[in-house]
């Protein structure tokens, strides 16, 4: 069966369409590897995720599919590995940006001053080496742990840009999802957008699109280990030549949903970078949980944990985690303290979301004769916001309390969030599939468990976590360094060390990409004088970065922040 790549032709815009609802599965599955964070795939490995969409798909059946799709530019080829056809241009764009960069990566010099405050925050030596290195180059990376003071130097090097540019001169902040931008704004006082709102983000849409942010000056993305390939393309393909690009995130956190390892792979490629090493956000009393949130990305095993009343383990069998993890969940819960259960799981185990959340709505908010309910929500429940919603200006990821009021057909709900209150028809929604004039109502689910996906970017006095030999394949070292830093006072787990242990062993698998070795080629290429045979036209390449060995052409000397 012929695997190579097939010839791009010409086809009307009805045959592409037709060739594109056949091979619907091929890159429904392609989404699947481009979110779980790979830029590329086998045939072998597109297949197997391809029969999970078409259970009944022969091998056959595919590799026509597949041979269309490329003729008809939906899939791309390089070697053996297959791209979906957007990734690969945005990853060979972000190549080509990115060797630009890096063969004069410095700005005529913009004085820091001495003393420098951000609100009445008198910044640190190294912070302002920080906020030095960011208002100097072409393209900078500030990386620190969970409260090293990411979100204050922020502020300072937009107040730094504003008072040293002409006025004309605009800056972007952004962060990759809602919730992050709207919490950057909040703790700023800096309107913030998300990455796609900033590039203009509407379906189908092409962030490499010949569009230029000529005014601006400064572009400032928070959250940056979110930052997936497409985003980092997308902006480097809109600033100008002298424009500030500033990338700051902790590398150790959880990775974006989509391909590419950004951050990884541009501290590879030795872009200008500095580490904040400093600790803000747990108190001096939490000093077990301050030294590992601190410690941990060099810590090898739990041995090296260090234990105490604000970082302790709660032993237990995996038989009995569920009772003892909701015992102490419902007990604070009730008394109103500011705190988050947070599982590796979404579903089909007894310390899941799905099962814990039954459970403490159970202990927590139990149902009664007098109880107005909603579906699966009840009066008084805790619950998250699933989807961003303009309408009631709420994100992804915000978490409040919901009340349901009223007789049928005249129930409202209300929800609590952020310290306001957002209200809408219920019995008018579920009648005419809409409330309030037409607004979408808010999309909901129970919050008294999450995921550790989705606390990322949020804050909680304490950490409640089941950790369990039965469910180890989900557990790994930047998940559970994302779950105890978000705790400002104190961590539980609930389990066994054992398991404490897998996590801190096991990390993930790298994730595929080529943009360091294409990058470096570019780089290399450049230097002997050669040509760009790939640029914005995103033709057909003569380079062979699947044979390309970096470590022949650069020695990049990169200090393990990690």
């Amino acid at each position: 069966m012929d695997k190579k790549p097939a010839t791009a032709k010409a086809f009307t815009d009805e045959e592409k369409w037709e060739i594109k609802e056949n091979g619907k599965y091929i890159l429904t599955a392609m989404d699947t590897i481009g979110k779980n964070g790979d830029a590329y795939c086998t045939d072998e490995s597109l297949f197997r995720v391809s029969k999970t969409v078409r259970p009944d798909l022969t091998k056959q059946q595919f590799y026509t599919d597949k041979s269309l799709l490329l003729q008809a530019a939906f899939l791309h080829q390089e070697g053996c590995h297959l791209y979906a056809q957007r990734t690969w241009e945005y990853e060979v764009t972000a190549a080509e940006q990115l060797a630009d960069i890096l063969k004069d990566p410095a700005l005529p010099v913009m004085e820091i001053p001495k003393e420098l405050c951000a609100g009445d925050i008198l910044l640190s030596e190294q912070q302002r080496k920080a906020i030095g290195l960011a208002l100097n180059s072409r393209l900078a990376v500030i990386l620190g742990g969970a409260g090293s003071g990411k979100t204050t130097i922020i502020e300072a090097i937009v107040h730094c840009f504003r008072g040293s540019v002409d006025s004309s001169e605009a800056y972007v902040l952004a962060a990759p999802t809602g919730k992050a931008a709207r919490n950057l704004t909040e703790r700023t006082g800096i309107e913030a957008r998300t990455v796609h709102g900033a590039l203009g983000k509407v379906p189908d849409a092409n962030f490499l699109d010949a569009v230029c942010w000529i005014r601006t000056g400064l572009v400032v993305v928070d959250e940056a280990s979110m930052v997936s390939l497409e985003m980092l393309a997308g902006i480097l393909n809109r600033v100008r030549r002298n424009c500030r690009v500033v990338l700051l995130g902790d590398p150790n956190q959880l990775l974006s949903v989509g391909a590419g390892n950004v951050l990884s792979d541009l501290l590879k490629l030795g872009v200008p970078s500095i580490f904040l090493a400093q600790q803000y956000r747990q108190s001096a009393a939490a000093a077990a949980l301050r030294q590992n949130v601190a410690a941990f990305p060099k810590l090898s095993d739990e041995r090296e944990l260090q234990w105490d009343d604000s970082f302790r383990l709660l032993s237990a069998d995996s038989k009995i985690i569920p009772d003892l993890l909701c015992e102490e969940a419902a007990r604070r819960y009730r008394a109103g303290e500011s705190i988050q259960v947070l599982s590796p799981v979404k579903t089909k185990t007894d310390f899941s979301v799905q099962a814990l959340n039954t459970r403490l709505q159970n202990e927590v908010n139990p149902l009664t004769a007098e109880k107005q309910t909603w579906g699966a929500f009840r009066d008084g429940d805790r619950v998250i916001v699933t989807q961003n919603n303009s309408y009631y200006n709420i994100c992804n990821g915000d978490v409040g309390v919901l009340y349901i009021r009223g007789e049928k057909p005249h129930r409202v709900a209300t929800l609590a969030v952020r310290g306001t209150l957002k209200t809408w028809q219920i019995d008018c929604m579920e009648k005419y599939g809409v409330a309030n004039d037409d607004a979408p109502p808010p999309r909901l689910a129970l919050a008294y468990a999450l995921t550790v996906h989705k606390s990322q970017g949020s804050q909680y006095d304490t950490i409640l976590m089941p950790v369990s030999t039965a469910t180890a394949k989900m557990l790994y070292r930047n998940l559970l360094y994302t779950a105890i830093s978000r705790a400002r006072k104190e961590v539980i787990l609930v389990g066994s060390r054992e398991a404490v242990n897998t996590a801190m062993q096991c990390i993930p698998y790298p994730r595929k990409s080529k943009l360091v070795a294409r990058t470096n080629l570019l780089r290399l290429r450049r230097s002997a004088g050669g040509g760009d045979t790939v640029g914005r036209r995103l033709g057909k390449s003569s380079i062979d970065v699947n044979n390309f060995d970096k470590k022949k052409v650069f020695h990049i000397n990169v200090k393990n922040f990690t």
